[in-house]
């Protein structure tokens, strides 16, 4: 069977591999992304976050480690200690307590100088005495030499460009993302989350433009004007708004790239902390202030949070096109839903997009399967939703799919050890409410955590292409993990996407014939012997061994049909046989080999007879007939020929099925019946 469930502990390098952090109490594994491809070599990178580390004492000042992408081998584990300017960089923060690494993320190209940037925020930094402003870093990618260890406080225009936040307690850098182009110029911009920011904590959001040159060593928010960037102001005081900020693609079709931002304590409806999140569509001419509160349906779309304490927005992302309309579609989490009265369950939310005219205000209560899905965690507590992202097309089947985090789901006996779901996209109909419990291996996978604690899928994301096999990976943050027994220094893990898929599943078979099967009738590529095979639907025929042909069976390896040990013995009927096989996963988490019907080729033995006359009783007359016989089953097509004269019966066999009666020559001479 495909899987349904997947467990982080084996992860072998083969489908994946751990990355551990390097010292207790780092929490790496915190936040994680792809980057893309910084460092030009052609294979994505990824990003990971350690808010609590401390390079050369800095108490909390942070790290992120950048580590490559690249094709060959990888270990089971990889120490993020190991980090040496080839395999990655290990970039430390600037100062005690600015908990660099809070967040990380691609920033796209902004610079557009065609290497892939990345972003680190750090809300807990003091730019120019301004306690707690907090700062973002733009670090640029290139194809030079990288160092083993980064330096942030080393940034300076040409490296990259340390953002500054405006005024004391604003915590800007809470979170940081690209957002592709919003503004139309064909380069990637950025967007801040500083969630205390503006009247008594609304929250703010600073849009900053790419652009190709001339970027400061330091850029201050305060700076932007509707040219540089837009201020984007939250509604209400303790809304927090720009806890979190993400791209959302293109969701209205209009070519230009949008961005979501999220605010947990938003109380919609007067429903307390259910939270908001704000669509803003992408547009050429910007103003340099924007107000949430005047979202109407053209600039975007206030996005209300279900019930009282929900959390609405605490975390959103672009979700790809999940369902294969053309459109992009998006996610939120709300990770204190209650699902089916399970409390803290956590829920995320599914929208797709569209061209059509969209509300002002949209209810995600409203979502009905047509318009979006409601996608619920499993048991109370887990948390589902406190992390979502695009995964990519991770089962290489055409469609993107999405990953879920729940930090505190526990796997068999292992408590709060967290739990990720993939859920695959398709174009077929979609459910309004999808439960995470039903997740079978077709429709996505469920992925446990290692130990207890880890609080495994507090951080979910893509990696890109990161072992350049074609086929897009996805990573997990477990900050809390101990590996080696030290202490929450925290892990993530890389799980490789697959691609395994039927390479043949066919049959030619006649009316009544055994047929031994082999790899040219059945098999998966990649081609394995300790693969299985379940068969299901049989209808006109059976499956059974050469060891017992009396025996029906359901289930049977690649290795019994390369030693030509399965038999398809078909029933003898007029009708064609059919049946659906299933196969096994053995080489990756994820794949595509899902249910298929064989693809049948079917033909019937069968006697159509014409009867036609000759000229005359001589020797090797030529026949004359009214008509000619044609067969849509076989070539094993007989004619019964009658003479005019001494009365003789022949019949003529293995004659092509469109053969024309008019060009036989017999001799009618011969007595009897027989065969001409």
């Amino acid at each position: 069977m495909v899987n349904s469930v997947f467990e982080l502990k084996d992860l072998n390098g083969a489908n994946g591999f751990t990355l551990n952090g390097i010292a207790a109490g780092d929490n790496s594994g915190w936040l994680v992304a792809s980057v893309g491809d910084v460092n030009d070599d052609g294979i994505d990178d990824v990003i990971i976050g350690a808010r609590k580390a401390s390079p050369d004492g800095r108490g909390s000042a942070g790290q992120s480690y950048l580590v490559f992408g690249h094709n060959g081998t990888w270990p089971i584990s990889l120490e993020l200690s190991s980090l040496n300017g080839t395999t990655g960089v290990i970039i430390n923060g600037i100062a005690e307590n600015d908990e660099s690494g809070y967040s990380v993320a691609s920033a796209g190209d902004i610079n557009d100088d065609g290497f892939a940037d990345m972003l680190i925020g750090a809300y807990f930094a003091d730019p120019s005495d301004r306690t707690e402003a907090g700062q973002s870093y733009l670090i640029f990618g290139h194809n030079g030499t990288w160092p083993a260890v980064l330096e942030i406080s080393s940034l300076n225009g040409t490296t990259g460009v340390i953002i500054n936040g405006i005024l004391p307690g604003d915590q800007s850098g809470f979170d940081a993302a690209m957002i592709g182009d919003v503004n139309g110029d064909d380069i990637d911009d950025l967007m801040v989350g500083a969630i205390l920011a503006g009247t008594a904590g609304a929250g703010r959001s600073y849009l900053v433009f790419g652009h190709r040159s001339n970027w400061p060593a330091i850029l201050e928010l305060s700076s932007l004007d509707g040219t540089t960037g837009v201020i984007v102001n939250g509604i209400l005081p303790g809304d927090q708004s720009g806890h979190y900020v993400a791209s959302a693609g293109d969701v209205n079709g209009d070519g230009i790239g949008d961005v979501i931002m999220g605010a947990i304590w938003a109380n919609p409806g007067s429903r307390v902390d259910a939270g908001q999140s704000y669509l803003l569509f992408g547009r050429t001419i910007w103003p340099s202030t924007i107000e949430l509160s005047s979202l109407n349906g053209v600039s975007g779309v206030t996005i209300n949070g279900i019930a009282a304490g929900d959390w609405s927005g605490r975390h959103a992302s672009a979700a790809g096109d999940m369902n294969g309309d053309g459109f992009d579609d998006m996610i939120i989490g709300a990770p204190t839903a209650d699902p089916g009265n399970r409390t803290d369950a956590g829920q995320s939310y599914l929208v797709f997009g569209h061209n059509n005219s969209w509300p002002a205000v949209l209810e995600l209560s409203s979502l009905n399967g047509t318009m979006g899905v409601m996608i619920n965690g499993i048991t109370a507590g887990d948390l589902s939703g406190v992390s979502v992202a695009l995964a990519g097309d991770v089962n290489a089947d055409g469609f993107d799919d999405v990953i879920i985090g729940a930090q505190r789901a526990d796997s068999d006996d292992r408590v709060n050890t967290g739990q990720g779901y993939v859920v695959f996209g398709h174009n077929e109909t979609w459910p309004a409410r999808l439960e995470l419990s039903s997740l079978n291996g077709i429709t996505g996978v469920i992925i446990n955590g290692i130990t207890a604690r880890d609080s495994t899928g507090i951080s979910v994301a893509p990696a890109g292409d990161i072992n350049n096999d074609g086929i897009d990976d996805v990573i997990i943050g477990a900050h809390k993990a101990n590996p080696d027994g030290r202490e929450a220094a925290g892990q993530s893990y890389v799980i490789f996407g697959g691609a395994e898929q039927f390479s043949s599943n066919q049959i030619e078979i006649q009316s009544g014939e055994t047929l031994t099967l082999n790899t040219t009738n059945l098999s998966v590529e990649p081609l394995t012997n300790n693969r299985h095979f379940t068969v299901s639907n049989v209808q006109q025929g059976r499956f059974v061994s050469t060891y017992n042909t009396s025996e029906i069976i359901t289930t049977f390896s690649q290795q019994q049909i390369n030693d030509g040990e399965v038999l398809f013995i078909h029933d003898g009927s007029e009708a064609a046989p059919s049946y659906v096989v299933t196969a096994d996963s053995v080489t990756r988490v994820f794949s595509n080999v899902h249910p298929q019907a064989a693809n049948v080729s079917f033909s019937v033995s069968s006697t159509t007879t014409s009867t036609i006359t000759s000229n005359s009783a001589t020797t090797a007359s030529t026949v004359t007939s009214s008509s000619s016989v044609s067969s849509t089953t076989n070539s094993n097509t007989s004619f019964t020929i009658t003479s005019t004269g001494t009365v003789t019966s022949s019949t003529l066999t293995n004659l092509a099925p469109t053969t024309d009666l008019t060009s036989i020559t017999i001799n009618p001479q011969i007595e009897g019946n027989g065969t001409v």
